[in-house]
């Protein structure tokens, strides 16, 4: 899981590059999967019945080819392995998934294939409808096999796993956290402020590899070799991990604008400049998103006016059976509100869980040295008398004063009500 730009992609490829010696990895993204178009007018079901074609068609091609790339495997079981491939093929032809399944494993025993990885990426580029119905399909065809993996890449608010059926007695597709485990939540793994050093290491290595495969670099230490050579600060890197809030690829942008904006006065990378890219990114990229959706937008602009405008912060609670509203969801995905702490509790309300979101730290920047510029942040970090919690979060300065930085329930269900009224044609059928 995670939004554009966190690295999904990527982290697929290279689990595809280090699959186990006999093993046997298809790489498949929903972009650029399928024969033609699809028709808007045809059913979800009949849509992911030509997706799920597709998928099988692919597989069959692959293995036709591994089988003539295991040089090991006897003429005898090429052979055999081809003519359950041409079965396979029926079978998909036919809907029968079950015993393509049975006659997928057999391939793989006559090749003497431990383990078979199907990797998935975009699954958002499947409509929205359809996605559940696809779901359905590749889990009555794979999921019978212990010897088949399926690992999918995927946005979190623009996925539909399954749903109920009309009686909600099932659910047609997966149903997660049985059929299927989100093990990996990339929107999680590079919050600056829960592991600051962790996470400017890992960026840092990000960046030395892109300027590595252009330029002839030592093998020193990426990150103090970025600061000694591309930065005139560990303060200014540090900013420019800060200003990504977690996104890699909003990392190297980011990065290309503050180093051309550099590059005009000939010297290294200042915070000044790191500061002067994000707001550009912020306003010409993210801000870009919003405009033509005046309801978003408007959304957007009342909790900047409320946190930034009249908190003179950054960060705000929402309530966590508020957190999954829709419009917050979405600017989240459109990476113009970030998360940095779910489940935390106030004192005054120990029953209450809050999610802590953060405003993007472009719209910061574009309020900086104005009468409406953040005084306060959270900090997360381990008190002395910490007991049984993990972390706390408190403030750099009045931690009375930031906590009650909490999204007004009426403001937030106003604008949810409007929104899902905006979207409800593509949610239901």
């Amino acid at each position: 899981m995670g939004r554009r730009g966190s690295g999904k992609s990527h982290l697929l490829l290279k689990l595809a590059e280090s699959i186990q010696p006999g093993e046997s990895c298809l790489y498949l993204n929903y972009q650029r999967l399928g024969s033609g178009p699809l028709v808007a007018t045809e059913s979800a079901e009949l849509t992911a019945n030509k997706l799920h074609h597709s998928i099988c068609r692919r597989i069959e091609e692959f293995c036709l080819q591994d089988i003539y790339r295991r040089g090991t495997v006897s003429k005898d079981n090429k052979i055999k392995a081809t003519g359950q491939l041409i079965k396979m093929a029926d079978l998909s032809a036919a809907d029968k998934y079950a015993d393509y399944c049975k006659q997928f494993e057999d391939f793989l025993h006559l090749l003497s294939i431990p383990r078979f990885t199907l990797i998935l990426d975009e699954w958002v580029a499947v409509p929205y409808l359809v996605q559940p119905y696809l779901a359905e399909l590749i889990k009555r065809t794979f999921f019978h096999s212990p010897k088949i993996v399926i690992k999918i890449a995927a946005i979190g608010f623009q996925s539909r796993f399954g749903r109920a059926t009309q009686h909600g007695a099932s659910t047609i597709g997966f149903d997660v956290g049985a059929d299927i485990a989100i093990d990996t939540d990339l929107d999680a793994y590079l919050v600056y402020d829960k592991e600051t050093d962790k996470v400017e290491k890992f960026l840092a290595a990000v960046l030395f590899k892109h300027l590595e495969s252009s330029y002839s670099l030592p093998k020193d230490d990426p990150h103090d070799w970025l600061i000694i050579n591309c930065f005139t600060q560990r303060e200014a890197l540090s900013e420019l991990v800060r200003a990504c809030e977690g996104v890699p690829r909003d990392f190297l942008y980011i990065f290309s604008r503050a180093y051309f904006d550099a590059l005009q006065t000939r010297r290294p990378i200042g915070v000044p400049h790191v500061r002067k890219a994000t707001e550009g990114w912020y306003v010409q990229d993210k801000l870009k998103n919003v405009q033509d959706e005046p309801l978003l937008r408007d959304f957007l602009n009342t909790i900047v006016d409320e946190v930034i405008g009249k908190r003179k912060a950054r960060t705000f609670l929402v309530e966590q059976r508020f957190s999954r509203a829709r419009i917050i969801l979405k600017l989240f995905d459109l990476r113009l509100l970030h998360i940095m702490k779910r489940g935390w509790s106030r004192k005054h309300k120990p029953g209450v869980r809050y999610d802590i979101f953060s405003i993007d730290y472009g719209a910061y920047v574009n309020l900086r040295n104005t009468a409406n510029e953040p005084q306060i942040e959270f900090e997360l970090f381990k008190p002395e008398d910490a007991q049984n919690e993990a972390e706390f979060i408190v403030p750099f300065d009045d931690f009375r004063r930031i906590r009650g930085i909490e999204l007004p329930e009426g403001l937030l269900n106003t604008f949810e009500t409007r929104y899902l009224q905006q979207i409800r044609p593509i949610l239901t059928e």
